[in-house]
């Protein structure tokens, strides 16, 4: 697998509080990108320490199922209560099995998952917050509410939200777009400039095949990489 990691702090925002954590071996590739509210003075810490949390121990399973990563957060989530009471994240973990192509995407929150093919860009996940609390589909409707900002799930001290489970696959040819919320909807569906974006924007490009290279911020404050050979 080739990915590639970038990320800028918003404009907004005092510091930058998504971080990415990446495990790759020779049966599977995990990740997980995580993206802390700036409720709370303790965001980036929470967003290093889900990300490094998660892929670490993914990374000594032999053979990790969406389950047992589920079941991983609810135990690493009964931590948040030492440090963390007044932070919330979103989060979202792609497990990709690489024998069979399947892979499955679990969230909460509104990081997401798209698929770039041909130029065009389907978002394969949804997303939980209140502006599309009915269970609809996250779309243009709901880009501009004010609501899209409260999240229905998220990661939080008080208690374990179950996160959503969805199967994914990646064709040949195809790039993987894993996002936060400043990159997938302001960058990307507002079409705002890349130095002119007020949250924090990042995204983790994911493919078979090598990507371009483009300018990168694989800085150890943010990005976990717990392969055996580092990419």
């Amino acid at each position: 697998m080739y990915w590639q990691w970038i990320t800028r702090q918003g404009n907004e925002r005092s510091t930058n509080n998504d971080a990415v954590g990446v495990v790759d071996t020779a049966n599977y590739f995990f990740t997980i990108i995580v993206d802390a509210a700036e409720k709370g003075d303790q965001g980036t810490t929470l967003a290093k320490y889900w990300a490094q949390a998660i892929t670490q121990n993914v990374g000594n399973i032999t053979t990790p199922t969406p389950d047992a990563i589920v079941e991983l957060m609810q135990e690493k989530q009964q931590a948040l209560r030492n440090q963390f009471l007044h932070e919330i994240a979103s989060y979202t973990a792609i497990l990709y099995d690489k024998n069979n192509n399947e892979g499955h995407a679990i969230i909460s929150g509104d990081c997401r998952l798209g698929l770039q093919q041909a130029g065009d860009i389907t978002w394969l996940t949804n997303v939980q917050t209140l502006a599309n609390a009915d269970g609809s589909f996250f779309g243009p409707q709901h880009l501009k509410k004010e609501s899209r900002h409260t999240l229905t799930r998220s990661l939080n001290a008080k208690r374990f939200t179950q996160p959503e489970v969805s199967t994914i696959t990646l064709p040949e040819g195809a790039v993987w777009l894993l996002c936060t919320d400043g990159y997938w909807a302001e960058h990307l569906c507002e079409n705002k400039r890349w130095d002119q974006l007020a949250d924090d924007a990042s995204c983790l490009k994911i493919a078979h095949h090598k990507l371009p290279e483009e300018q990168s911020t694989k800085t150890v404050g943010n990005y976990f990489n717990y392969s055996k050979e580092q990419n």
